[in-house]
């Protein structure tokens, strides 16, 4: 990594920190959504700093354990759903 990509990476993974102790606070996705989103987002900008020069390579493929990820995909919208049936529906 260089400088750049570390400081980037760990301020990245402070900001997702903080949404996860506050999940209500920014996102209203509730914390499967947002460990999804940074988990994703963290995928995506290792890409972009692996062909930028910033960053080592990086096998997502060969890392990422996928399961676990439809888990959190299929809880965020289950928490999406029920939050929006207790007021009063899908679509109001």
């Amino acid at each position: 990594f260089s400088i750049f990509g570390k400081v980037s990476v760990a301020l990245i993974y402070f900001a997702f920190w903080v949404f996860l102790m506050f999940p209500n606070w920014f996102w209203p996705i509730g914390r499967p959504g947002i460990a999804l989103g940074g988990g994703i987002m963290m995928v995506v900008y290792r890409f972009l700093l692996v062909n930028t020069g910033d960053g080592p390579p990086f096998d997502a493929e060969g890392v990422i354990i996928k399961e676990p990820l439809f888990l959190l995909f299929g809880l965020m919208l289950t928490t999406i759903y029920l939050e929006s049936m207790e007021r009063g529906g899908l679509f109001d």
